[in-house]
């Protein structure tokens, strides 16, 4: 979990929603509709997590191999990590989301063990309790005991409808979605679309004159996101939808424009460094000062290494950008221990300066690689 990942993936996220809302959100094809919003998020994830690589020049600095052995200076093991720290939130965020979710499947589960069931029609089983309820979930009908015959009879024609077009299925893999990607507000609007559409395409099926709109107060259920609650209400957007004629360009545009920014995303994101080995890169990156002095000086033996007496080397890639200083920065070769290679990365910062690689006389992005090595002093 890093910072790039979240901006990149809200980004995405948000511009992808906004193009459905523009081209989408009215048209009655309801099944694409629910597998676009379906996989989404997990498609943009991905998307966020890549990056398109043309390849690195490896210039290995052989001789720049650091022993920290005489003067040995030792790092405080309270150093900030922002990655971490985003971690650890994000980690939370899982639990709250978890138990939330949990509770209302809970609440679920104890509405239709606590009534009694009335009725079956197959492998569906209806129950009624006093609720202001009427919900379905997979195979079971959730009914307000105080309506009439022909109301409950409308509900059970609504939620069989639910059922059959499999709509529970979808509301547990957003459920997941809103569990897994809690920090993307974008994920709930597509949530709330698709229960939307799950409304849209009852209302289609049915093909009633006019909308029932059972028990008006309706409460908010902690898990109003699982169930398929008949009391859904968005009347001026359901008359909307009931009146709308298809556009079958719509889906095509919708299509066109999720490539072009996927597309974007991508090559913003591509590593530009050049492709080759070091004979084809006519000019090495060179350092604008001592590297030896600069390392160091500034490098620290991590303190809990230190006291453990751990040793190691680690090798740090470092991409010269054309410019001259330092574009990225990555552990190419663990010590295998984590404060080790974290002090390395650390360390490789303070080279800031360099002369930058050459191809046929024309400066480019060139990837090093810079040997560390955490020697104790002996006894």
């Amino acid at each position: 979990m890093n910072l790039l990942f979240i901006m990149k993936f809200v980004l995405l996220t948000g511009l992808v929603y906004s193009i459905y809302r523009l081209t989408l959100h009215t048209t009655k094809i309801f099944l694409i509709k629910r597998i676009i919003l379906i996989s989404t998020p997990l498609i943009l994830a991905f998307a966020s997590l890549v990056t398109i690589d043309s390849g690195v020049a490896i210039i290995p600095l052989e001789n720049i191999g650091i022993t920290n052995s005489e003067n040995i200076k030792t790092a405080s093991n309270w150093s900030i990590d922002i990655n971490q720290i985003l971690l650890t939130i994000y980690l939370i965020g899982i639990l709250v989301a978890l138990t939330y979710k949990g509770l209302g499947i809970r609440n679920l589960y104890k509405f239709f063990t606590e009534t009694y069931k009335v009725n079956q029609i197959g492998n569906i089983r209806i129950y009624e309790n006093r609720s202001k309820y009427n919900l379905s979930f997979f195979n079971n009908i959730l009914l307000e005991k105080t309506l009439n015959q022909f109301e409950k009879h409308k509900i059970i024609e609504h939620e069989l409808v639910h059922i059959e077009k499999y709509h529970s299925y979808d509301n547990i893999i957003f459920t997941f979605f809103s569990v897994v990607f809690w920090f993307n507000p974008f994920v709930y609007l597509m949530q709330r679309e698709l229960r939307i559409t799950h409304e849209f395409e009852v209302d289609n099926e049915l093909f009633n004159n006019e909308f029932e709109i059972i028990s008006p107060y309706t409460k908010n259920l902690i898990y109003s996101s699982i169930a398929n609650n008949y009391t859904f209400n968005n009347i001026k957007r359901r008359v909307e939808m009931r009146n709308n004629n298809n556009n079958r360009k719509l889906p095509i545009v919708y299509a066109i424009l999720t490539t072009i920014i996927l597309s974007s995303m991508m090559i913003l994101g591509t590593n530009t460094t050049y492709a080759g080995d070091k004979a084809e890169v006519t000019k090495q990156p060179i350092y604008i000062g001592d590297m030896m002095t600069t390392l160091s000086n500034n490098l620290k033996y991590p303190k809990s290494a230190y006291e453990e007496g751990i040793e190691g080397k680690t090798i740090v890639q470092l991409t010269i950008s054309k410019d001259g200083t330092i574009k990225s920065s990555s552990v190419s070769a663990s010590s295998g221990n984590k404060e080790l290679d974290k002090e390395a990365l650390r360390a490789v910062e303070y080279l800031k300066e360099w002369n930058p690689g050459e191809k046929d006389g024309k400066t480019i992005d060139v990837a090093v690689q810079i040997p560390i090595k955490f020697k104790l002093p002996k006894e």
